[in-house]
């Protein structure tokens, strides 16, 4: 098992031109893709790197990145319990109280994000995401992220990975799920986890996980979105992501909650730190 090496994009990210994905069928569509990590846009999301929700036999996972259907959910967690006298975002581990929200925001990990598509409206969503360990290693099966989000049209979801730390796309398995309690900012979120990168270390560093998604060919209205940073810094030349610590989605080492606050019909105030 070797230690994954941490590259950071040094240049900046081009421009998205904004322009809408082509609609797409149960066949695909035609079309180039820019190789992952090229430091230019995101590829556009066609027959070669997408899945339309919906296909696959339940419990079937999609090889390469691609999107699964809904399936269900073994590493939903419905609470936050302490673990070796860390504190909470809302109350003290081990206290007997579970926060309303379950939330976390302390330990050895962490959770940036940045919208590379930050506009209120749009035909796709692109949450980028860096994932920091400062504790003892860990293999990449074991990580799950959530990104949260209110879908605005009965259209099918799909969704592709750009970019993982080491060009390892070809590991990450996205799948859309629904909020178990639907929220008019949260009714969906998409899950990015590595069920087959067992022999893939992180160590005390960080890894970079670029993904995108969208539905059918409808508008996204990213100011609904749970998971939306509306306030997210411009790329400049010396951050060309500029990644955010951001509790808005949620970071899981073996099911275990271990960053950000879920939303829940209480919460609506969990901010950056």
């Amino acid at each position: 098992m070797r230690a994954l090496h941490v590259t950071f994009l040094l240049g900046i990210a081009a421009a998205c031109s904004g322009e809408p994905f082509t609609a797409l069928t149960s066949a695909g569509s035609a079309g180039s893709t820019a190789s992952a990590g090229s430091g230019g846009s995101s590829p556009e999301l066609n027959g070669g790197s997408i899945a339309v929700a919906g296909n696959p036999a339940p419990g079937e996972p999609r090889a390469g990145g691609n999107a699964t259907a809904d399936q269900p959910d073994p590493q939903q967690t419905g609470g936050v319990t302490g673990a070796g006298g860390d504190a909470q975002v809302g109350g003290e581990a081990g206290a007997g109280a579970t926060p309303e929200c379950p939330s976390r925001a302390t330990g050895a990990w962490e959770l940036g994000y940045f919208p590379e598509l930050r506009e209120a409206t749009t035909h796709e969503s692109h949450p980028f995401f860096q994932v920091t360990n400062r504790g003892p290693a860990t293999t990449l099966n074991r990580i799950v992220i959530r990104y949260y989000f209110t879908k605005d049209s009965d259209m099918p979801e799909t969704a592709a990975c750009y970019w993982v730390t080491g060009d390892r796309c070809s590991l990450a398995r996205l799948a859309f799920h629904g909020v178990p309690v639907p929220m008019a900012n949260a009714s969906r979120y998409l899950e990015v986890s590595f069920p087959g990168a067992s022999g893939v270390t992180l160590a005390t560093e960080s890894l970079e996980v670029r993904v995108g998604f969208k539905t059918g060919s409808a508008l996204l209205v990213q100011t609904n979105d749970y998971s939306f940073d509306a306030n997210a810094a411009a790329p400049s030349t010396t951050a060309p992501f500029p990644y955010k610590r951001w509790l808005q989605s949620t970071l899981y080492v073996d099911g275990e909650l271990v960053w950000g606050t879920e939303p829940c019909a209480s919460n609506g105030s969990a901010t950056a730190q």
